[in-house]
């Protein structure tokens, strides 16, 4: 399963279907089919709602292009991408958020649109007002086919093996975390990383273990347990085994639960969601037990 390197496609595009930008992929709400294991609701636990997940989508995308707005020059070399500038890193996102808009707008299908309905190959202009102006209408497509489509429009998608929905309202929530993440790489570029907000890291992290990490192809490592503790209160288990990757909620002091975790790592929700996507090391959480699995994991990709 794909894990913590920088940009990785999801597992999907083993598949020859959907690239996106960043870590695993996330397992969605709390719409659990019968396959799965019921999830245990932390008391904390918060659940976004579709326009919680819009409202975040315009925020981040704002702080995005007030990082670009900011840049001394597009052709500053990004540091988690040594590979792409800045302009590179805004092509690249906007384009991605124009293929999710159409894949929302195409609805039920099999197979994610073809590339004309998002692209038409002219690319994003080099000139940064008009960069500005192309990355403000790419979001704009993006919140526009959500709007219509609503919170439960069936649609394509890449999860079809995890408990998280096949809607538009799934890909309103895994647009989130991929925006504010690239938006830290903006920031990284001009010395001034931020944090992701509390709000935007907590739902994330969930997203990504229910959309990205769960998984019913049966892990081929010794059965583990992995626990993830976000400081905000929140905390995650997954099971590894010969039954696939399953993942619940849970609060430490109030479920009692005779198993320990093999290993795990502690930090903010924040740091939780950037070592996710490999934009720190393991290093700059608190992890306990056999750090092997985490490189297991990093490793293993269901898909092939």
């Amino acid at each position: 399963m794909v894990f913590h390197v920088a940009d990785v496609a999801f597992r999907a595009s083993h598949k020859g279907t959907y690239q996106c930008q960043g870590g695993w992929r996330d397992r969605l709400r709390n719409s659990l089919s019968g396959r799965w294991r019921t999830v245990v609701e932390s008391r904390v636990h918060k659940i976004l709602t579709f326009p919680d997940h819009l409202r975040l989508i315009n925020e981040r995308s704002a702080a995005f292009r007030a990082a670009v707005a900011a840049a001394p020059r597009l052709d500053m070399q990004v540091p988690t991408h040594p590979e792409r500038t800045l302009f590179d890193l805004v092509q690249h996102v906007g384009m991605a958020r124009r293929k999710s808009a159409a894949i929302v707008a195409a609805g039920p299908a099999d197979a994610p649109p073809e590339k004309s309905a998002w692209d038409d190959g002219m690319g994003a202009p080099r000139e940064r007002e008009a960069l500005l102006a192309w990355w403000t209408e790419s979001i704009e497509h993006l919140t526009s086919a959500l709007r219509e489509a609503g919170p439960d429009r069936r649609c394509w998608t890449w999860w079809d093996d995890s408990p998280s929905p096949q809607t538009s309202g799934a890909w309103a929530r895994r647009q989130v975390p991929e925006i504010a993440v690239y938006t830290y790489d903006a920031q990284l570029t001009l010395g001034a990383p931020q944090p992701l907000p509390d709000e935007v890291a907590l739902d994330g992290f969930d997203d990504c273990q229910f959309t990205v990490c769960a998984t019913t192809v049966a892990w081929p490592h010794d059965p583990a347990i992995v626990d993830y503790h976000a400081t905000e209160g929140q905390s995650w288990r997954l099971r590894l085994s010969h039954d696939g990757a399953q993942v619940a909620r849970f609060t430490p002091a109030a479920d009692a639960d005779p198993e320990t975790a093999d290993a795990s790592a502690r930090g903010t929700a924040s740091d939780l969601v950037l070592f996710f996507y490999g934009r720190i090391p393991l290093e700059s959480l608190k992890f306990e037990g056999d750090r092997r699995i985490f490189d297991q994991l990093a490793a293993w990709d269901p898909s092939v």
